[in-house]
């Protein structure tokens, strides 16, 4: 699956005329880090840097249900 997903992101993406080799969405490191994780989608697409503690080697992540409930994912 990973394997597949890096030759979508080199293959198809990044012939794409548009898109720079910056811009390049990296699906199988995405992919990795949900299995690794057992992360949700939509956490995993709203995480930011301020949300790693790479100290405590975990991702605080606020909860989908509640905004209150926040979860340590241990990296």
């Amino acid at each position: 699956m990973l394997t597949a997903a890096l030759w979508y992101d080199r293959t198809r993406l990044a012939a794409r005329p548009n898109m720079r080799s910056i811009a390049v969405a990296n699906t199988a490191c995405i992919i990795a880090l949900l299995v690794a994780t057992g992360m949700r989608l939509e956490e995993l697409l709203n995480l930011r840097w301020k949300m790693v503690c790479f100290d405590q080697q975990v991702i605080v992540v606020p909860g989908t249900k509640s905004q209150n409930a926040l979860r340590a994912v241990p990296l």
